[in-house]
């Protein structure tokens, strides 16, 4: 293909992915759309666009939270989880 379609199928492809980053006040095993990813603080994961399920539960005592993210085609978005006063 010529080498101006093959930049636009690069940058089409970008529009579809987004990046999520995820941290918290307390270290934390992360999940996305059920499936475990890291611990926080999570480097950016590259995910397809749309509304994803995030879940963290603390290494040590347990405690767990949830959220939905949004990701947008070729932004970052930052979920933050608190647990401490």
């Amino acid at each position: 293909p010529p080498p101006g379609l093959e930049r636009q199928q690069r940058l089409e492809a970008q529009e579809q992915r987004g990046m999520l980053s995820v941290r918290s006040d307390l270290p934390a095993r992360v999940w996305i759309d059920d499936e475990l990813v890291g611990e926080t603080p999570l480097r950016p994961v590259e995910l397809s666009v749309g509304t994803h399920d995030v879940r963290i539960k603390v290494i040590r005592g347990g405690a767990r939270r949830s959220a939905r993210a949004r990701v947008d085609g070729g932004r970052m978005r930052e979920v933050y989880f608190q647990f401490g006063q």
